[in-house]
């Protein structure tokens, strides 16, 4: 299951979840696309993004976590989201162009 956002009472506890949210979807990710995988280990930093879009009358909201590995490190952000309806959603970006990285951490 892909929950939408990281939870914790400390700003520590919500980087451990996001870790372990984004971990687990990066895996199921792996398992329906097993190319990803060596995109991703042989990338400069990859992004992984969990979350969920839940709806009210037509349009919906929603956003997740997101974190960029890189270089054994790790970043994380927030994103929100439009649409229609309810749905979960993960997916990896694996930045193999410095150029891109840097655009995407400004």
């Amino acid at each position: 299951m892909l929950a939408g956002c990281a939870t914790g009472d400390t700003p520590a506890a919500k980087k451990a979840n996001a870790i372990s949210e984004t971990d687990d979807a990066l895996q199921q990710i792996y398992e329906d696309h097993p190319a990803s995988k060596a995109k991703a280990s042989s990338s400069l930093g990859y992004l992984v993004c969990t979350g969920s879009d839940s709806y009210l009358l037509a349009a919906s909201s929603g956003g997740g976590v997101c974190v960029l590995k890189e270089g054994g490190s790790s970043s994380f952000y927030r994103f929100a989201s439009l649409g229609v309806g309810f749905k979960k959603v993960a997916f990896v970006y694996a930045y193999q162009d410095a150029e891109a990285l840097r655009r995407f951490k400004e």
